[in-house]
C-alpha cells in the first residue's frame, strides 16, 4: 500500500517500513516523522504482508526495515537516516548526565507538590528537605531495578563493600528506607544516623577512587549499565545524604518535645498536644472531653446551640485555636493542623447525633399521647402501563402528522367488494379463500353481498377516496385479520397503509416519504432503503422495501452492516383502484403503502415473540410498557 505525502519540498524521498496487522514498525513511524518535518515529499510505501517485506528485503538486497531513500540515493534505515539529516545521534557507552538530570528534575516537582499539598510555604526548609529525601528514593529505586548489576558496578570503588560483599545488595535499601523515613519526618532517630553512616562512606569511597587513585569508572548511583561516570554526581549524592543526616539530627534533636528516645527529643516518633507551644493552652483531650461530656448532658436543643457557639461558633474555643495555625511554622501546622480538623469534625458530629438523639426523644414522646398512627404504610397502587402497539401506533401518527398526513377510520368488517373487488384482486386470488380470510356467516336465503373481517386496512382508502376525492394525503392504521398463526403471526393483527394522491405525485415522492418515516422511526440519521420490484394487485409498479441493517448479540442495529431486511410493501396506485375510489387516473395519481405495526414494535424494541403482545400478561406489560405521560413527538424523541 502505498501514500504519497505533499509538503513543502525538501526533495523527494522514498519510505518503506513495515505496517502489518500484528507488527507496525516504530522505527518507520519515526523516519515518516523526521522526513515530513524536514520538508520531503513522501512516496510511503507500507509492506503489509511477511511476503511484501521479504520480496522487498530480496529487491533491495538489506536485511532490515525501515529503509529511505532521497532521489535515488538509498540512505538507509533510522539512524542512518538521522545522520544523514545531521541530526545528533548518541554512540554507544558514550557519557550522558540525562538520567541524573531527570531524576532530580522529578525529585525537585514531587518535593514542591508535597509542599502545595501541604498547605506551607511553597519554597521553605521543609521543601528542601523533602526534595533531598525524594532524590535518595528515586536514585534508589533506579538501583533496585538491577541490583546484581548495581553491586558488581558498586564493588569496584566502594570501600565497605570491598571487605563485606553484602554491602553491595544493602545499600540501595537502607538509601530507600532513609529517603521515605525523612519525606514522613517519622523515626528519624533510625533515618539520620542511616543516612549519615551510608554517605559518608560512599563519599569517601568515591574521594579515593576519582580524585587519589585517579580510576575512570562508571557511576553506580543511578543503577547497574548507567554511562554516567563516576565522579561529582555520586561524590554529590552521598554528601546530600551526609548533610541530611547532620541536618535532622540537628532539628529534631533540639526540640521541644517532652518525650526522649535514645537519649534526644524526636518529634516524628510521638508528637501530642503537650508539646505545642505553650499559648494553646489547655491539653487536646481535655478539651474534647470537656465537650463530648457536656454535648451528651445537654437537655434540649437550645443547650446544645449554646454549646455549639462556644466550641466551634465564629468565636468559640475551638475556632479561635484554628486561628492560631496562621502564626506557627510550616512545621507546627503540619503536626497541629489535622488534629484540629480532626477535633472540629468530632464535636460537630457529637452535636449532630445528639440534636438527632433528642428529635427522635421528642417524636417518642408525641407519638405516645397521640392516637393515630402516622408511621402506617400507605395503600399502594400500581401504575398502568400504555401497550407498545398503542406506542407505536401513536409514534408513526407524530411522524406522519409532521409530513401532513391526516388519519382516517373505517369499519372493520366490510363488504368483499371494499376488501378485494375494489383493490383489483380478482375472485380466483388466493386471499379470498376462507382458508385464509375470516367471513361472516349468512343464513341460506341472505342474498346481501358476502362480509368479511378486513385482511387490511385498505377499504380506509376507498371509503376515503370516494368521500374526500383528490387531492388527499392519508394513513389509515387499525386491526385487520387474517387466517394464520405462529410466532410472527397471529389472527389480528395491527397495519398502518398510506395513501398519497395529487397530479404530479411519483415514486421518488414515495421513497423520500418513507426514508423520512424510517429514519423519525428508529431514531437514526442514516437509513438506506431498498426497492425490490414486485407485484401486488392494487399497485402499479410495486415494490418490496428493505432497510440495511445488521445484528449485534441479537440486537437489531438499524442503519449499519451488510444485510438487508424486508420491511414493508409499496407503490403507485393502480388506475383501477383510483377509478374504483371516483377518481380519474387521467388526471390524479399517486402511492400507497403498507407496514405491520406490530412488527416494527418488535424490531425498535426488542420483543421477540408477537403472540405476546395478545396474552395480557401484566409482567410483560410492565416491562415493555409506557408511562402514561411519555407523549411521542418529533422534537422530545419518539421513544423513552
Amino acid at each position: 500500500m502505498t501514500e504519497t505525502t505533499d509538503t513543502t519540498g525538501a526533495g523527494q524521498a522514498r519510505l518503506y517500513r513495515m505496517d502489518m496487522p500484528d507488527h507496525l514498525c516504530p522505527y518507520g513511524l519515526k523516519s515518516r516523522y523526521i522526513l515530513r518535518r524536514k520538508g520531503f515529499e513522501i512516496d510511503d510505501h507500507r509492506l503489509t504482508t511477511r511476503e511484501e517485506v521479504d520480496a522487498f528485503l530480496d529487491e533491495a538486497g538489506v536485511e532490515t526495515t525501515p529503509q529511505t531513500y532521497i532521489g535515488e540515493t538509498r540512505i538507509g534505515g533510522y539512524e542512518a537516516l538521522r545522520e544523514h539529516l545531521g541530526m545528533a545521534l548518541r554512540k554507544e557507552g558514550e557519557t550522558t548526565y540525562v538520567p541524573v538530570i531527570a531524576i532530580f528534575a522529578m525529585a525537585a516537582l514531587i518535593a514542591l507538590a508535597i509542599a502545595w499539598t501541604a498547605g506551607g510555604a511553597l519554597l521553605s526548609v521543609r521543601t528542601v528537605e523533602w526534595f533531598a529525601a525524594t532524590g535518595m528514593c528515586l536514585l534508589a529505586l533506579q538501583k533496585l531495578r538491577d541490583v546484581e548489576s548495581f553491586s558488581s558496578m558498586f564493588l569496584n570503588y566502594d570501600l565497605l563493600a570491598q571487605k563485606w560483599v553484602p554491602y553491595g545488595y544493602l545499600y540501595p535499601f537502607g538509601e530507600a528506607l532513609a529517603g521515605v523515613l525523612m519525606i514522613a519526618g517519622a523515626l528519624i532517630w533510625l533515618a539520620a544516623p542511616l543516612a549519615l553512616v551510608i554517605g559518608t562512606i560512599g563519599a569517601v569511597s568515591v574521594f579515593k577512587a576519582v580524585y587519589v587513585d585517579k580510576r575512570e569508572l562508571k557511576c553506580a548511583c543511578v543503577g547497574g549499565g548507567s554511562d554516567v561516570p563516576l565522579g561529582v554526581v555520586s561524590l554529590t549524592e552521598n554528601l546530600v545524604m551526609v548533610a541530611m543526616g547532620l541536618w535532622m539530627l540537628v532539628k529534631y534533636g533540639a526540640g521541644a518535645g517532652r518525650r526522649r528516645c535514645c537519649g534526644l527529643h524526636w518529634p516524628g516518633v510521638a508528637a501530642s498536644w503537650g508539646q505545642t507551644p505553650a499559648r494553646w493552652g489547655p491539653r487536646m483531650d481535655a478539651l474534647r472531653d470537656k465537650y463530648i461530656q457536656q454535648i451528651a448532658d445537654a437537655g434540649d436543643e437550645s443547650a446544645l446551640e449554646a454549646l455549639r457557639v462556644a466550641a466551634v461558633g465564629k468565636k468559640g474555643e475551638i475556632s479561635l485555636k484554628m486561628r492560631e495555625l496562621g502564626k506557627m511554622t510550616p512545621e507546627e501546622r503540619q503536626v497541629q493542623g489535622p488534629k484540629l480538623n480532626a477535633l472540629k469534625d468530632e464535636i460537630n458530629a457529637a452535636l449532630a447525633a445528639r440534636k438527632a438523639a433528642l428529635g427522635d426523644a421528642a417524636l417518642e414522646e408525641r407519638l405516645r399521647g397521640e392516637w393515630l398512627d402516622v408511621t402506617l404504610p400507605g395503600r399502594t397502587r400500581r401504575e398502568g402501563t400504555i401497550h407498545p402497539i398503542s406506542q407505536v401506533r401513536e409514534e408513526v401518527t407524530a411522524i406522519f402528522a409532521e409530513m401532513g398526513f391526516s388519519v382516517a377510520e373505517g369499519p372493520q368488517i366490510d363488504s368483499d367488494w371494499y376488501n378485494f373487488d375494489a383493490l383489483n384482486i380478482p375472485s380466483h386470488h388466493p386471499a379470498r379463500a376462507e382458508m385464509d380470510t375470516f367471513y361472516m356467516h349468512r343464513d341460506a336465503e341472505d342474498d346481501r353481498p358476502p362480509h368479511v373481517l378486513r385482511t387490511h386496512t385498505s377499504p380506509v382508502q376507498i371509503r376515503s377516496m370516494e368521500k374526500q376525492g383528490a387531492p388527499i394525503r392519508i394513513i389509515a392504521p387499525g386491526r385487520v385479520y387474517r387466517a394464520d398463526y405462529d410466532q410472527t403471526h397471529t389472527p389480528m393483527f395491527h397495519q398502518v397503509e398510506g395513501l398519497a394522491i395529487d397530479r404530479d405525485i411519483s415514486m421518488a415522492h414515495l421513497k423520500w416519504t418513507l426514508e423520512e418515516f424510517l429514519r423519525s422511526y428508529f431514531e437514526v440519521e442514516g437509513v438506506e432503503l431498498r426497492f425490490r420490484a414486485s407485484h401486488f394487485p392494487f399497485t402499479e409498479p410495486s415494490a418490496e422495501v428493505d432497510i440495511r441493517c445488521s445484528w449485534q448479540d441479537g440486537q437489531l442495529k438499524v442503519g449499519e452492516g451488510d444485510d438487508w431486511m424486508e420491511i414493508l410493501g409499496s407503490g403507485m396506485v393502480h388506475p383501477k383502484v383510483l377509478q374504483a375510489g371516483g377518481i380519474d387516473p387521467e388526471q390524479w395519481q399517486g402511492f400507497a403503502f403498507g407496514i405491520g405495526i406490530d412488527r416494527i414494535a418488535m424490531l425498535k424494541y426488542g420483543i421477540p415473540d408477537l403472540r405476546a403482545f395478545f396474552d395480557s400478561d401484566l409482567r410483560w406489560l410492565r416491562h415493555y410498557g409506557f408511562g402514561a405521560l411519555e407523549q411521542p413527538n418529533l422534537h422530545g424523541g419518539l421513544s423513552r
